[in-house]
């Protein structure tokens, strides 16, 4: 038996009740099963700290992408874009954050694809909102293939957590040839493959004043978006 896991090891509460019963219910899980498959570095490294007695049950698998359908086979020209991109609806994206970070760059273009923002939340008319949700088939792959290609950057403001979030949308849009801006959590997928300003902008700092500062930086510097455009 084979159980995929993707935010298990990372539900962290303030109930002592709740947190026994979910250890338990982990412990019960692990007893059980052959193979624990991990979908981020981040969350598979947690796993065996907490529970080093199944770690041999413990494997990690890349997240992966249909190369044929995303990969771009020309290249980007970022200077004819101007959108900012969001897509998204888990629990660990900052959707606070992001709207915040709308409001503070009134002078840029926005598309949010989410259906957790209500256009009542919205803080500024930069904002193009579309609702999306991938098991729900609002947007066609191809609908969202083609607002990566309108699109100069992809942002993806996180909440601090061992789950992996956003890889999806950020493997998306690196094959699409859109540089992308994502909070550095300890549930980054894939730690090994990705560099800063290399291939990919990592936010330490994820506070909305630095979100506002890199995007301010990164939008105009056409040597650095060609470069992670092309990485």
């Amino acid at each position: 038996s084979v159980v995929i896991i993707m935010g298990l090891f990372s539900k962290n509460t303030n109930n002592v009740i709740k947190n026994f019963f979910q250890k338990l219910f982990i412990n019960f899980t692990l007893s059980k099963v052959d193979h624990i498959i991990f979908l981020g570095t981040g969350e598979f490294e947690s796993a065996i700290k907490k529970f080093p007695k199944y770690k041999s049950k413990f494997k990690h698998i890349p997240f992966m992408l249909n190369n044929n359908f995303w990969i771009a086979h020309e290249n980007n020209v970022l200077e004819n874009k101007d959108k900012i991109l969001f897509i998204g609806n888990d629990g660990k994206r900052d959707y606070e954050k992001l709207i915040e970070i709308a409001k503070e760059l009134p002078e840029f273009n926005f598309i949010f694809v989410t259906k957790i923002i209500k256009r009542s939340e919205l803080k500024s008319n930069n904002i193009e909102l579309i609702s999306g949700y991938w098991n729900e088939n609002i947007l066609s792959d191809k609908d969202i293939q083609h607002l990566y290609d309108q699109s100069k950057i992809t942002i993806l403001p996180l909440k601090e957590s061992t789950q992996p979030s956003g890889q999806s949308v950020t493997l998306q849009s690196m094959s699409r040839g859109v540089p992308v801006l994502i909070s550095k959590t300890d549930g980054f997928w894939d730690k090994g493959s990705f560099e800063n300003e290399k291939n990919i902008i990592f936010l330490n700092d994820n506070s909305i004043e630095n979100w506002v500062k890199t995007i301010k930086e990164i939008y105009y510097d056409y040597d650095l978006l060609d470069q992670l455009s092309k990485n």
